[in-house]
């Protein structure tokens, strides 16, 4: 039987990892924008580390897609990156999986060294398919303004052409 020394530390560990786990998960909603910090660009693509399994069933995890990220091509990836190594170095302590995984809010970088990357051409060929591979997502990084943003472009152009027209005169 535990003695009760060891069933408070018990009690204590327990309370502290919940503490942290709510606090990692504060001010992190999923579905919104992720920071800039946990984006990796590589030629004209954005790419994000979304979660510790596979995009889609069967998978360890639901991975929402949102805010323009989709999954990647072969050519994508060919595009972006020359080996494992070099994604494991490019997303290195970037783990975006708050934002789009519904069940984890963590990535395994031991899945990557191992070749563990859901449906891409540098995995390993057991691990490319599997519920357990890492997912990650890409878009492009021009993405199309909102209309919102060509409203205000417009109405700024229009304010420096009436402030043009006025100084002429």
């Amino acid at each position: 039987m535990p003695s009760l020394t060891h069933r408070f530390m018990q009690a204590v560990a327990v309370a502290v990892l919940s503490l942290s786990s709510q606090a990692f998960a504060a001010g992190v909603e999923l579905g919104t924008e992720p920071p800039d910090s946990l984006i990796v660009t590589r030629n004209g693509l954005e790419w994000v580390w979304a979660g510790p399994c596979a995009g889609l069933a069967p998978s360890c995890g639901v991975v929402a897609l949102h805010h323009g990220f989709g999954f990647a091509t072969d050519s994508q990836w060919t595009t972006s990156f020359v080996s494992i190594a070099d994604i494991a170095s490019a997303f290195s302590g970037k783990c975006a999986s708050p934002y789009f995984n519904t069940v984890w809010n963590h990535c395994d970088a031991g899945d990557i060294t191992v070749g563990a990357i859901w449906q891409s051409p540098f995995a390993e060929p057991s691990h490319r398919n599997q519920p357990y591979s890492e997912t990650f997502l890409v878009r492009t990084s021009n993405q199309v303004p909102e209309p919102a943003g060509l409203a205000f472009l417009g109405l700024g152009m229009l304010g420096l052409a009436a402030v043009r027209r006025t100084s002429r005169r």
